[in-house]
């Protein structure tokens, strides 16, 4: 189970806007993943060098992007 109020409202917001953005999957069977993924990376540490979003990736220039494996576009 989730850890706090705000654990249980983020859970219920994601599995909320993936009902939304995929109406043809089941709700039950979204919310569950969405808990069980919560459980299981509430636990991994993300190292703080890495960029979150491509954007991050951007402003690091191309080196970064192609150390992430991505493209800069």
């Amino acid at each position: 189970m989730a850890e706090s109020e705000g654990d249980d409202l983020t859970i219920r917001l994601v599995a909320e806007r993936l009902v939304e953005a995929h109406p043809q999957l089941e709700v039950d069977l979204v919310q569950r993943s969405v808990q069980t993924a919560h459980e299981e990376l509430g636990y991994a540490r993300l190292p703080t060098y890495l960029p979150t979003g491509r954007d991050g990736a951007k402003s690091q220039g191309p080196a970064a992007v192609r150390r992430a494996g991505g493209t800069n576009t």
